[in-house]
């Protein structure tokens, strides 16, 4: 036996009948949206050039959105750092950069994810003098409406590479609304 046809409100079906047909089947619609994804909070953005980066942690700025929707806040011209969540709720990402060759076998690459000042992700990479790393920071996180999210860099002391910077090639980061909590 298949499942029943959805029902279809009417205006008027009930004396009591307060929201009218409109109301819920646009209210059944968006949220069946939401559940599939079609309106969930999203975001997906990139850096095309490098970024040098030093021993003080560098915000790393997003000058290319390839996904941005549900609320989600950024802005490629103003404080391109930033990431703004529009919902109360756990969300859950990722964000990977890559590095050109340190000069010196101590120097790591480290990637932080920030709330604020709080630190939710963090990663380092092992200290490479020939070719090159590349690393990729997992997190989910609490959030509360209108936090701003910034993924910074920094590398630890020593020489880096010949500009006396260490280069981050093309990073990335993707951020989704997870589900409320």
């Amino acid at each position: 036996m298949g499942l029943p046809a959805p029902r279809q409100w009417v205006d008027g079906e009930e004396p009591e009948n307060i929201p009218s047909a409109d109301d819920l089947n646009v209210e059944w619609r968006d949220s069946f949206q939401f559940l599939l994804g079609y309106q969930r909070p999203m975001i997906y953005v990139s850096s095309s050039s490098g970024q040098a980066i030093t021993s003080t942690p560098v915000a790393i700025t997003w000058n290319t959105e390839h996904l941005i929707r549900g609320g989600m806040g950024h802005s490629t011209v103003t404080n391109s750092q930033n990431i703004t969540v529009p919902y109360t709720g756990w969300y859950a990402g990722y964000m990977m950069a890559g590095f050109g060759t340190f000069s010196t076998l101590t120097t790591k690459a480290t990637g932080r994810l920030l709330n604020g000042s709080t630190i939710v992700a963090l990663a380092q990479s092992p200290a490479v003098v020939i070719g090159g790393t590349e690393f990729v920071i997992s997190f989910t996180t609490y959030a509360t409406a209108n936090d701003i999210y910034t993924m910074t860099m920094a590398v630890s002391s020593g020489t880096t590479s010949t500009a006396a910077t260490a280069q981050v090639n093309k990073p990335r980061m993707a951020m989704w609304f997870a589900g409320d909590g």
